[in-house]
């Protein structure tokens, strides 16, 4: 959740059945021009009705979703309904980049309600944020990921019976502890497969013909990046030789290990523990992807704070998180952004 001050006091119009933006900007003295850069959303593409907009620049406090799925991917064609305290509502459809259209506030402290429409027509409520003084992005994720499949008829055999699916496969037989391991793949530079961001879902069949869909996913490989590190322990004589490359005391730098990495450098799945930093990718990419990517890319900074001085919860979105793959969904999203400086905005090991 960011936000971005705005002058003085709002005089709000609610849109109603039958205006037009020309309609409104003649009514209050203004052009739909003006109107056009004080909303910051592209009113040609049609009002709706209950739509709340500034007619004059003074002090308001706005409101604008931002939808995206478990993978972080925006989440397009998606029906939510804002509702304040008051009784006002406004409907409208996520658009491509997952943002929804901007909700403007009478008051400070308002109560505004996020809503989505289920398959079925019903409304679910999932959010709800206190309207503050300035612009707030709210970024709601959801649990699941968000794919297009089509359905098809199950192969039947001669006699009209549904032909049987694979067989279970025989999992692993797991290695015996300080088993040695053994790298795989090249320190080759992690690159994104696939030509399109995101999850894309690939219809095929299975070797009995029963249709099935895969789900493929873009991401860095940095199994083959970081292959080399094999999950041995730091030995004595690493440590020995480490002091003496950067001429200090063993001790100095068992200091900065313990506090740094908290006594191990790498993951469970053999990743350096990263510490990822959407401010710093924002900067190292003249913040060309705050606006669709604000999760990842933004001029504030992530906190540890849980609520801000107004004791007011901080959302999700604007703090570190959890270690490892919460880190990792947000560096891999980055990276897919922009490789450089992706690797640039995390602390390493």
């Amino acid at each position: 959740m960011s936000s971005n001050e705005i002058s003085d006091d709002a005089e709000i119009y609610v849109v109603k059945t039958g205006d037009t933006l020309s309609a409104i900007a003649h009514e209050h003295g203004t052009t739909t021009t003006h109107l056009l850069d004080l909303n910051s959303i592209h009113l040609r593409n049609g009002l709706i009705v209950g739509q709340r907009l500034t007619v004059r620049n003074k002090r308001e406090c706005s409101v604008v979703p931002l939808f995206i799925d478990l993978d972080r991917n925006p989440i397009q064609g998606l029906r939510y309904r804002l509702e304040s305290a008051d009784g006002t509502t406004c409907e409208g459809v996520s658009q491509l980049n997952g943002l929804g259209e901007r909700f403007i506030s009478k008051a400070q402290g308002d109560k505004v309600r996020i809503s989505v429409q289920r398959p079925d027509g019903t409304w679910k409520a999932i959010h709800e944020v206190e309207a503050r003084v300035g612009e707030k992005l709210v970024t709601l994720r959801s649990g699941k990921l968000k794919i297009s499949l089509r359905t098809e008829p199950h192969p039947m055999t001669p006699d009209g019976v549904p032909v049987k699916d694979d067989p279970p496969k025989t999992p692993p037989t797991p290695s015996a502890p300080g088993t040695p391991k053994t790298a795989i793949g090249t320190l080759l530079h992690p690159v994104a497969e696939g030509h399109h961001l995101g999850l894309k879902a690939l219809p095929g069949t299975t070797p009995q013909g029963a249709p099935v869909t895969v789900i493929s996913k873009d991401r860095p490989d940095l199994r083959r990046y970081f292959a080399r590190y094999t999950g041995e322990a730091i030995t004595a004589q690493d440590w020995s030789d480490a002091a003496r490359d950067i001429r200090c005391e063993t001790a100095v730098i068992k200091a900065f290990a313990h506090v740094e990495s908290r006594g191990a450098a790498f993951d469970k799945l053999h990743r350096p523990a990263i510490l990822y930093e959407r401010h710093v990718f924002s900067k190292h990419t003249q913040h060309q992807f705050d606006g669709a990517n604000a999760d990842i890319s933004a001029q504030k900074a992530y906190t540890r704070a849980k609520v801000d001085q107004q004791q007011h919860a901080i959302a999700d979105s604007d703090r570190f998180g959890t270690e490892g793959d919460h880190q990792y969904q947000r560096f891999e999203k980055a990276y897919l952004l922009n490789p450089d400086a992706a690797i640039q905005a995390c602390s390493w090991g």
